[in-house]
Parts: C-alpha cells; sequence; structure tokens
C-alpha cells in the first residue's frame, strides 16, 4: 500500500493541468413553423429520447469537430496541436519519464519529419473530438459542452465555437433540406399528373368497352333469376327424393298386381281406392250369394262375374297409378336438370359481372389515389414554398463559456487515495492467495486430520533463532510462552502413559528443518530436572545437537560407542546445569541405515535403558532416512514434530503411513513453530499461555 501511494504521488504530481470551459445550450424539441401542417423537415418531432442523443452525438461528430478545425484555424496553432489534454494519465507519465534515454544502445526516435497539413489536420480534429465532453442535464432541455484543454484561452474559444458552429450546422441542414424537398416536390408532381391523367383514361376506356352503364340494375336481375332457379331446383329434389323408393319398388314390380298393391303410396291413390272399394263388394255379394244358394245356383255365377270384373278393374287401376308415379318422379328428374342448367349459367353470369365489377373497383380506386397523391403533394409544395424564407433556430446559448480560473485536473488528493487504496487490495489479495495456494498446515485441526493422533502441544515460535540460541533461551527463562509448550509435552506424553510407563521416545518428522531436534533438547531438559534422562543423537547424517548442548570437540559420540573405540562412560556428555546426560554424534559413518539396524546399536540401546529413567532419541526425518522407522520399532513411544504453515498435509500422511505400516508406537504430535499472533484466531485456547507471560 505504501509503494503504490508514493507511486500515485509521483503519477500526480507528473500530471499536466487540465483546464475547462464551459457552454450551455438550450434544444428546442420542436420547431416553430408559420405553417400548420405536417413538417416537410422536422428531425426534432415527436420530442423524444432519441431526438435528443441524436443532437448530443452530432455536437460531438467529426463535421462540427471538422468546422470547428477551421473557424479557429487550430491545424495551424501549434500550442493546440501541443496540447495533453487527450493523453491517458499513461501516457503523460510516459511523456514526461523517458526511460529508453537511459538505456544505452536502444534506437532513438527519428522527430525529423515534419507532418503535413492534412496530417495537422486530421489530429486537430482527432483532439477536438476526443476533449470535447457533452452532459446533458437530467429532465431539461439543457445540454451542457465542455472543452478540456491545457491552455486556458483556447478551452475558451473552442467551448464558444462548437456552440455556434452547432447552431450554424442545424440552420444549413434545414435550408438545404427544404431546398432538396422542394426541388424533389416539383419532379413528383409532374410524375403524378402523368399517371393520374393514364388511370382516368384506363377507367374510361373499361367503361366503354364493357358498356357498364347500368351494372348494378344487371346484376339485380340476374340475382333473382338465380333465386328462382335454386327453389325451382330444390323443389325438384325434393320430390325426386320423395318418389324415389316408390319408383324403385314399381320398377321392381314390373307390372305384376300382387306385388303392385304392397305398395302403400299406390293404394292411397283415389282410383286404386275406389276400384279397391267395388272389389270388396263384389266378393262380399258373392259370399252372400253363396251362403244363401249355395255353389251350384246361377245366381252365384253372375256375382263371380261381377267379381272378375272389378278384379280386373282394380288391377287396371294399379297400373295407371304406377304410371302416374312414374311420370311425377321423371317430371322431376328432369325438372332438376333443366333448372340445374339454368342455375349454372346464371352463375356464370353473375361470375362475369363480379369480375367486371372488380376490374372496374381496381381502377376507380387507382384514379382515387392517384388523385389523392396529386393534391397532398400540391399542398404540400404550396406550403414548402410558402415557408422556405423562414427557418427557426433549433438550439440557442444560454449561458456563454467563461475563461477557466482554475484546472480541474488533475485531482491529486483523489490520486493519491485511490492508488493506496489499490495498493491495499492488491496486498490483501496477494496475502489471500498465498494463504489459499499455501499447502502447510495452518490450524491444530489439520494437523490432527493428517496424523490421526491426538496433540501434545504447540510450540510458539521464537524467532529466526539457531538452534543453540532456542536452546540457550530454554534454559535462561522457563516464563516463556516457548517453555510452556514444552512442559505441555511434557506432560502429554507421562498422561499417555496408561497402559504402561514408557522408557525411550523417539522424536521424529516428515522432512528436515522442522525443529524435531530442538523439541528433543528442550524435552529432555525437562525431563532431567525429575528424572535421570538420556538424549540420543541418532541422526547421523546430520548431527546438529553438540553446539546447541554445548559438547566439547573431543568428546567421542555414539560411533565411538560402538566401534569400541571408547566405553559407554566416555560418550556420555553430562550437562553439569541440568543433570542431563547426552551422547552425541563426533564421526558420520557411511552407512548409517546399517549402524542402526546393527546387533550393537541393538545390545547398546540395552543398556542404556537399563541405567536411565527416560531416553530421548533424536531420529532423521521419517521421509529423509529410513533410520527412523527402524529407531521407531525399537522404541516404546513416537512423537512426530510438525513445523507451522511449511509441512504439507500429504507429506505428513505419506510419513505417518510409514510409521503405522511397520507398527510403530506412535503416541501423538506436536505442532512447532506457530506464530500465535499472527493466527490467534486458528489456535484457539493454545493461545493462553502468551498472554498469562505477557508476550
Amino acid at each position: 500500500m505504501v509503494a503504490a501511494s508514493l507511486l500515485g504521488t509521483l503519477i500526480a504530481l507528473s500530471l499536466p493541468p487540465i483546464y475547462r470551459a464551459t457552454v450551455t445550450l438550450l434544444i428546442e424539441p420542436r420547431t416553430q413553423r408559420v405553417v400548420q401542417v405536417q413538417d416537410v423537415y422536422d428531425p426534432s418531432q415527436g420530442a423524444s429520447g432519441e431526438y435528443f442523443a441524436t443532437q448530443y452525438e452530432l455536437l460531438r461528430s467529426r463535421d462540427i469537430a471538422s468546422r470547428v478545425v477551421d473557424k479557429l484555424k487550430l491545424a495551424d496553432n501549434n500550442d493546440f496541436l501541443a496540447d495533453t489534454a487527450n493523453q491517458s494519465t499513461l501516457d503523460s507519465v510516459r511523456k514526461r519519464i523517458d526511460w529508453q534515454r537511459w538505456l544505452p544502445g536502444l534506437p532513438k526516435q527519428d522527430t525529423s519529419k515534419a507532418a503535413t497539413a492534412e496530417q495537422k489536420r486530421e489530429r486537430a480534429i482527432s483532439m477536438v473530438q476526443y476533449q470535447t465532453v457533452v452532459q446533458p442535464v437530467p429532465r431539461t432541455r439543457l445540454v451542457r459542452v465542455h472543452f478540456l484543454s491545457s491552455n486556458a484561452v483556447l478551452a475558451q474559444q473552442v467551448a464558444t465555437a462548437l456552440a455556434d458552429v452547432f447552431i450554424e450546422s442545424g440552420l444549413e441542414s434545414r435550408l438545404e433540406a427544404t431546398q432538396r424537398a422542394g426541388k424533389w416536390l416539383t419532379e413528383k408532381l409532374s410524375d403524378l399528373s402523368a399517371q393520374l391523367q393514364r388511370a382516368e383514361k384506363a377507367l374510361q376506356n373499361f367503361r366503354d368497352q364493357n358498356q357498364l352503364v347500368v351494372v348494378g340494375g344487371n346484376r339485380g336481375l340476374v340475382d333473382q333469376d338465380v333465386i328462382q332457379n335454386s327453389q325451382r331446383v330444390r323443389d325438384a329434389q325434393r320430390t325426386k327424393l320423395e318418389l324415389a323408393n316408390t319408383y324403385s319398388k314399381i320398377s321392381a314390380a314390373d307390372g305384376n298386381a300382387n306385388q303392385l298393391q304392397k305398395i302403400t303410396a299406390l293404394l292411397q291413390d283415389s282410383g286404386v281406392q275406389k276400384a279397391k272399394v267395388g272389389l270388396l263388394d263384389a266378393e262380399q255379394s258373392l259370399r252372400t250369394v253363396e251362403e244363401r244358394y249355395g255353389r251350384k245356383h246361377p245366381q252365384v255365377a253372375a256375382s263371380l262375374a261381377l267379381v272378375q270384373s272389378a278384379q280386373r278393374t282394380f288391377r287396371e287401376q294399379l297400373l295407371i297409378a304406377a304410371d302416374g308415379l312414374k311420370n311425377q318422379y321423371e317430371l322431376a328428374a328432369e325438372t332438376e336438370r333443366q333448372a340445374s342448367g339454368a342455375l349454372a349459367n346464371t352463375t356464370e353470369r353473375i361470375r362475369q359481372l363480379d369480375r367486371k365489377q372488380y376490374e372496374l373497383g381496381v381502377l376507380e380506386r387507382e384514379v382515387q389515389t392517384n388523385r389523392q397523391l396529386y393534391d397532398l403533394f400540391q399542398q404540400r409544395f404550396k406550403e414548402t414554398d410558402s415557408t422556405s424564407s423562414f427557418e427557426p433556430l433549433n438550439a440557442r446559448v444560454t449561458d456563454a463559456a467563461l475563461l477557466p480560473k482554475g484546472p480541474i485536473l488533475p485531482d491529486r488528493p483523489r490520486i493519491v487515495v485511490f492508488s493506496a487504496f489499490i495498493g491495499f487490495l492488491l496486498g490483501v489479495l496477494l496475502a489471500s492467495l498465498r494463504h489459499v495456494l499455501s499447502e502447510g498446515l495452518h490450524s491444530v485441526e489439520d494437523l490432527e486430520s493428517a496424523v490421526q493422533a491426538p496433540l501434545f502441544g504447540v510450540v510458539p515460535t521464537i524467532g529466526r533463532l539457531s538452534s543453540a540460541s532456542v536452546i540457550g533461551q530454554f534454559r535462561k527463562d522457563i516464563r516463556t510462552p516457548f517453555a510452556e509448550g514444552i512442559r505441555s509435552i511434557l506432560t502429554a506424553m507421562r498422561l499417555a502413559e496408561v497402559a504402561g510407563r514408557k522408557q525411550c521416545f523417539v522424536i521424529t518428522s516428515a522432512l528436515p528443518g522442522e525443529g524435531k531436534s530442538s523439541v528433543a533438547a528442550c524435552l529432555s531438559l525437562a525431563m532431567a530436572s525429575s528424572e535421570k534422562t538420556l538424549l540420543l543423537e541418532m541422526d547421523l547424517r546430520a548431527p546438529s545437537l553438540r553446539k546447541p548442548i554445548g559438547m566439547p570437540k573431543q568428546q567421542a559420540g555414539v560411533m565411538e560407542a560402538l566401534t569400541g573405540s571408547a566405553t559407554i562412560d566416555e560418550a556420555i556428555f553430562v550437562d553439569a546445569a541440568s543433570g542431563l546426560h547426552v551422547i552425541g554424534v563426533k564421526q558420520r559413518p557411511p552407512n548409517p541405515s546399517e549402524i542402526v539396524g546393527s546387533a550393537a546399536f541393538i545390545a547398546l540401546l540395552a543398556q542404556l535403558k537399563g541405567r536411565y529413567d527416560r531416553i530421548i532419541i533424536d531420529s532423521p526425518p521419517c521421509l529423509a532416512a529410513s533410520d527412523a522407522l527402524m529407531l521407531s520399532r525399537q522404541s516404546d513411544a513416537v512423537l512426530f514434530v510438525t513445523r507451522a504453515d511449511v509441512t504439507t498435509a500429504a507429506a505428513v500422511r505419506r510419513a505417518v503411513h510409514q510409521l503405522r505400516t511397520i507398527g510403530a508406537p506412535l503416541i501423538g504430535c506436536v505442532f512447532n513453530r506457530v506464530d500465535v499472533k499472527r493466527n490467534r484466531d486458528i489456535y484457539g485456547h493454545y493461545q493462553y499461555a502468551y498472554r498469562y507471560y505477557g508476550k
């Protein structure tokens, strides 16, 4: 944030001052016409937002800018061409800080070429467009036109010229549009007059050719014929439909009286009914005579003759009635055919009349349309001609541009504050990214989840000190958060002896540099105050305890005890202040893994267990060497040390997996070098000791 603030201050001080001149225009939404008709040319019709937006864009247009340049001769004004108001902040800083001149060997820019007149004019036009700011006043018809320049006088001149040129441009465009409209209307009137004459002539020719003087009357007569023929067709069809069944039965009987008398329609005929009655009377008379006189009586023969005569009459009447019904059916069919033909002819006549009527209507509408267009353009032409000499202003200046009293840019305090804010956000972002992308263990929960073992203690960091300084500070002052963390680990180790006392402890870690040697040394010093304790250094590849403990250079070590060049007592160093016994490493073996797994070391460790209450073994990291795994199998308990924010969860899981695979007695873990100040919310109650001791 400080760097960003300084950079912002340098940028703010390097920026040139910018002046602003402002002219206020009132833009009328509609021009006032002398003749109250629809305007020939009125871009403001409707006074919509689109109209005002168009006017704002015109104020920033290239045409207005080019007129201003030509009016003020800005293309020849070197002061204007050198104006820096159109440059961005980065360009201004780059121009003032010419870093290229400090680098030898870079080609120098060739500035000897002089710009042509056209290039100067184009540059001046671009500058006017870029430095012009149009600001509408909300809910009014006013618009403020600002012009920015590093020269106060030029800012005033260009702002005034912008307003004047905009008003003149509007007047010129209206006058030009009116002249174009008049010319176009004159040509259009001539074309419309010719079209109207051709349409009227075509209409009259069509009437003469088709004799359509009384088209409406002819159509009425034909409509009546259609109605009458339609009624005749319907009547004939109805009669034909009623007689169709009877006609088919009569045809099927083929003159058979017995079949004909079964047809109900024939029995309803008056002649048939009368003959039927006569037949019944004759038969009744015959039965009466037979009953009275017997069958052989002459009177019976006469009655029988009457019956036969009545039967012949009945059959004849049936045939006559059948012929009558057949004639009625055939007459209805013929009537239907004739009426249908007449109806079809009449319908065709109507279609012909409709087509002629349609063609006539088309011609009449064309004549009417051409006449209306001609009248409209004739009226418009007269209106345009009468108003061409009167063009009111569509914009006017309400506040002229004044000479700026002081610069408006740059706002140096704002730039500095904004730069500081950006620097602050960038710092927070980088810190957050660093925290999120870090793979180290950041909290106690992360450590317990990775190790799957209880946490024995949190050891606060005490700065960037060496192992000797850490151990020396632990010796010097036991009332520190670091010393309290060591004692909490010791307490947890003793409380973990529920299943039995543990004598030999291996202190290991996943990777080098996690502080396991310092933790092992401090734990040994703390144990030595109450129990006979031995600190056994078994990191044969990178031993680091001789100097922190204060062992003499000639002091024998573990290798000398194993090879027999020195006795165990000669290899043991006794710390006079604490009473701690230490076996360090003087000679580094070429094969540490074989030494740790040798029978001599096992025998040595057995001897040491018989002489000491507690043995703390400082082993190498699990992932760096296999010595730690072998030592873990020979110990009673393993304490796993991790470094906060450095040791990754993946490394811890791999190391713990190796320990559990060989059955190592992993009893707990230690969170070492924790920055409690920075992580108060993360480590919760573990910061209590830090607050308690007033650090």
